[in-house]
């Protein structure tokens, strides 16, 4: 009798730890199935050309043939993670047929690229005389509270990329991505030329203390911080108190649109007094 009900104990005891076994190796398969680890994304299956057009559409049409783009111009790749996140900042006025030629190309030519980005347009009032440092600067900081960018490339308007293997990214030193341009004959338009399109990363933006205030009016300011990176030493006085670190501005306006996120500042000058200027 006592046999037997050992027997039966054993053979119950049996039964329940394979019940348990089954149902917990079902559950672990079925947790197993439902973690995915998504991949780096690679840019290595680009080709070398790329299909430009500038034709003007209706911002209907510009905003309708983009896809996968949240409000305020961010885009994030499904399939794969970025190692770079990129902020892309165009200092911007009152060029708003480059504006959508620029929009319709650059999303698709970096959504190729399966690059994580977001784009800012800074601008100022018609009225204000314009200066692209510190529009620059502005979007250098705005951009950086939004998501943690670890990439920063500062766009004209007017300049589009042709070379798909051309990755908008960031690497080890500051990079000149606009020294060859069609209406120049592929060119460098003088020496130590460092304007259009750079691209920097937080850290070499903030060591130079980014681009500088002082310039109003068109030019001058990419190379004058060119010169900060290459040559840090010979406007010591100057980047320490002129740039990121005097940056003061009143934000007049500020929108999440379909493709872009729009800043509208107040002008100051370089030494920090902000204009009361009404856009």
């Amino acid at each position: 009798m006592g046999r037997k009900v050992r027997d039966s104990a054993f053979l119950l005891c049996t039964i329940t730890v394979t019940i348990w076994l089954y149902v917990f190796g079902k559950f672990n398969l079925l947790v197993a199935d439902k973690v995915y680890v998504q991949p780096i994304c690679l840019s290595s299956k680009l080709t070398s050309f790329y299909n430009i057009s500038t034709e003007v559409v209706s911002w209907d049409n510009v905003e309708n043939e983009i896809k996968n783009v949240q409000p305020g111009g961010h885009y994030t790749p499904k399939d794969c993670i970025s190692t770079w996140k990129v902020a892309i900042i165009v200092p911007y006025r009152d060029r708003e047929n480059h504006l959508r030629v620029f929009l319709r190309y650059i999303h698709p030519f970096l959504q190729q690229q399966q690059l994580e980005y977001g784009i800012f347009v800074i601008e100022m009032p018609l009225n204000a005389a314009f200066n692209r440092g510190l529009l620059m600067n502005v979007g250098f900081n705005e951009s950086k509270m939004v998501l943690n960018y670890n990439c920063f490339i500062f766009h004209d308007v007017d300049l589009l990329p042709e070379n798909i293997k051309n990755i908008y990214k960031c690497s080890g030193h500051p990079k000149h991505m606009a020294s060859a341009i069609d209406t120049r004959n592929y060119t460098m338009l003088y020496k130590n030329y460092f304007g259009g399109v750079n691209a920097f990363s937080k850290d070499q933006f903030t060591r130079i203390n980014g681009f500088p205030n002082v310039y109003f009016g068109w030019g001058r300011e990419d190379d004058d911080l060119y010169h900060s990176d290459k040559l840090y030493k010979t406007r010591k006085q100057r980047y320490l108190s002129d740039g990121l670190s005097n940056l003061k501005y009143t934000k007049i306006s500020y929108e999440l649109r379909p493709l872009y996120t729009w800043i509208l500042i107040g002008l100051n000058n370089h030494t920090g007094q902000v204009r009361n200027e009404q856009a």
